[in-house]
C-alpha cells in the first residue's frame, strides 16, 4: 500500500515520453504486486487510487484511469 499511495500515486501520466514510460512501468509492477491477480498489458495512470488492492483483479489490456477512485474494504 506504501508503494501506491505514496510512490506511484505522484508518478507522471503515461505518455510518450521516456519518464512516462518507465513511471507507466513502475505503476503496473506495484500492481503485480498489490493486486490480488493483474493481467497483461494494463495500464494504471497517475493518481488511480485502489487502497491496498489485495482483494482486486484486473484482466489484460484494462487500465485504471487518472485520478480514479476504486471502492475497497479491508
Amino acid at each position: 500500500m506504501f508503494i501506491n499511495t505514496f510512490i506511484c500515486r505522484s508518478l507522471p501520466k503515461s505518455n510518450a515520453r521516456l519518464i512516462a514510460k518507465i513511471s507507466k512501468r513502475l505503476r503496473y509492477f506495484a500492481a503485480k504486486i498489490l493486486f490480488k491477480k493483474c493481467g497483461r498489458n494494463v495500464n494504471i495512470e497517475r493518481g488511480a487510487n485502489f487502497g491496498g488492492g489485495s482483494k482486486l483483479e484486473i484482466g489484460d489490456n484494462s487500465g485504471i484511469g487518472v485520478n480514479c477512485e476504486v471502492p475497497y474494504n479491508n
